[in-house]
């Protein structure tokens, strides 16, 4: 989710049938990836995307936060990090201002030392993202290597290992822990993606776009970095609401990233996929998303209110993930004058 998957899943090229109709031309069974979804015009995608995602702020109760700039001083820890690993590329380079915005955003409450940390950790991630498209290697073998300490087959990979280590200074272990693991699942279900493109999408595995989202989001791990443990909020405080929060988040980021897949004729993505197995338009999936996504909402404020400080710190970062996401030139939410 990356937030880092930005909705979609890398390079799959699951394709779907003209627009996910609800008449197939092949059996409803089995779908294979052989037809291609056209890309809607943007006028037309606009028309009905906009209202959904109008609806969305207004039930979030949006409203943009006061202070917007890039934090220069972290974007200057994150250049200096990347030259003392001589660890510079172009990639990287074109990455580290959006992961700076990202955590001065969305977690505007962290000290300097948290949105460092975590600003490298979202920036490695989603270089690690863009990996895979071209060599998914490094990162299928990382925890093997991890564990033979062993050096990296990618220098990023090495830098993020020490970032690792890193989490347990500002989170609270059981968080950090899980941090972890939600990171390697995101990085073993990013090195599917190779094999996965072969795959035949059948409609009775209807679980099945859920369960690639929730491998390759990193959800749960981003609903820890919500909570450093400077703050003093137990993880039993919010624990309960963490099935919400993986939700919201993968959800919340496949609603806000729809437009700009569906100009580029993304199909891969978890409201096509699910449109795909529940035999339904991507629309009318991408309505019921948003619904979901409020209701999940709805519960995980009524279950902190039990801990202010709790709920006041996922308020706040609901509010900068979302502006994040508005703010960032990818996303082309401004086209549709939200």
């Amino acid at each position: 989710m990356v937030w880092v998957k930005h909705g979609g899943y890398g390079p799959f090229v699951y394709k779907v049938i003209e627009r996910l109709r609800t008449t197939m031309t092949v059996p409803p069974e089995s779908l294979s990836s052989n037809a291609l979804v056209p890309c809607a015009s943007a006028e037309s995608l606009s028309v009905n995307l906009a209202p959904i995602l109008k609806s969305f702020l207004a039930g979030t109760a949006y409203e943009p936060p006061t202070a917007t700039g890039t934090n220069e001083q972290l974007v200057a820890a994150m250049h200096a990090e990347m030259e003392a690993r001589d660890i510079a590329s172009s990639q990287l380079e074109r990455l580290l201002r959006a992961s700076a915005d990202f955590v001065e955003l969305s977690y505007p409450y962290y000290d300097f030392k948290e949105k460092k940390i975590v600003a490298l950790y979202h920036w490695y991630m989603v270089y690690l993202d863009g990996l895979v498209s071209t060599d998914a290697e490094p990162l299928l073998a990382f925890q093997e290597r991890f564990l033979r300490r062993q050096p990296q087959l990618d220098p990023v990979l090495d830098a993020l290992s020490d970032v690792f280590i890193q989490l347990y200074d500002i989170f609270q272990p059981h968080c950090a822990n899980l941090i972890l693991s939600s990171s390697l699942e995101f990085l073993t279900g990013t090195a599917f993606e190779p094999q996965i493109k072969a795959l035949t999408l059948d409609r009775t595995a209807k679980q099945f776009p859920w369960y690639l989202r929730e491998l390759t989001g990193i959800a749960e791990g981003f609903s820890h970095l919500v909570f450093p443990m400077r703050l003093g909020i137990n993880v039993l405080e919010y624990i309960k609401v963490i099935p919400e929060m993986c939700r919201w988040l993968n959800v919340s980021n496949d609603l806000l990233s729809f437009y700009k897949e569906e100009l580029a004729g993304e199909t891969a993505t978890y409201v096509c996929l699910r449109a795909l197995v529940e035999n339904k338009d991507a629309i009318q999936v991408l309505a019921e998303v948003k619904d979901e996504l409020l209701s999940s909402q709805e519960i995980i404020h009524a279950t902190l209110v039990a801990c202010p400080a709790a709920l006041r710190t996922w308020k706040s970062f609901e509010q900068g993930y979302i502006f994040w996401h508005l703010s960032q030139d990818r996303y082309k939410l401004r086209d549709l004058d939200l």
